[in-house]
């Protein structure tokens, strides 16, 4: 099981460094690797103004 999550990790950021020429620096690209890998969370606040 290990094994498989670890090989989807790996298959996830050998994508995601093929789009990193857009990235401004190492630490997004890091962020967006554990955002799509669910390694943290991120919460939305809403909005209430009107």
């Amino acid at each position: 099981m290990l094994i498989t999550k670890l090989e989807n990790l790996r298959t996830h950021i050998k994508t995601l460094k093929r789009f990193a020429y857009g990235f401004r620096s190492f630490t997004n690209m890091r962020l967006w690797i554990f955002l799509i890998n669910r390694l943290i969370s991120y919460a939305l606040k809403a909005s209430n103004s009107y």
